[in-house]
């Protein structure tokens, strides 16, 4: 812990000892290591298809620290189960990315039909959508500022 530098920054000790089929003991012992390390967070990770190790993990688990899962394996699970089991953090590691690739797919796939970006105009966002994600409009003001002092200091011509 002394070693962070900024007290926002979060270390999130994974343990892969359920994938790795050594043991509910070893997951749980792994992450109190973790903990007395100074992580901030345990990351148990499973690859079954139920939530039940996690679950198990959960009820065993006597630290201090919270707990963080990546439910992928086992899409079925809802986050108030998960919260009902200790879990204070999800990561979805790829279903934003999954879902993209889906809907660029299925609009390349529209354009390809209709040979035309305006009969699908109103499944895009809008390009102000996109420039206010960006925060283009702060970039642009500071472009503008940092312009008018060099103008005011003679390095670009009026």
């Amino acid at each position: 812990k002394e070693a962070k530098l900024n007290k926002n920054f979060m270390i999130i000790a994974r343990t892969e000892a359920l994938i790795a089929e050594l043991g509910m003991n070893e997951a749980l012992q792994r992450a109190t290591a973790y903990q007395n390390a100074g992580a901030d967070a345990i990351l148990i990770h499973s690859k079954k298809e139920t939530p039940d190790e996690i679950f198990e993990f959960s009820e065993s688990w006597k630290g201090k620290i919270p707990l963080v899962v990546v439910p992928t394996t086992y899409p079925t699970v809802g986050i108030d189960e998960l919260i009902k089991n200790k879990f204070k953090m999800t990561i979805y590691a790829n279903q934003t990315l999954r879902v993209a690739y889906s809907a660029m797919n299925n609009m390349l796939r529209e354009i390809k039909d209709c040979k035309r970006i305006s009969d699908i105009k109103q499944e895009m966002s809008s390009m102000e959508d996109i420039f206010e994600l960006q925060k283009m409009y702060e970039i642009k003001n500071q472009e503008k500022m940092i312009e008018d002092n060099l103008k005011k200091m003679g390095y670009v011509d009026e």
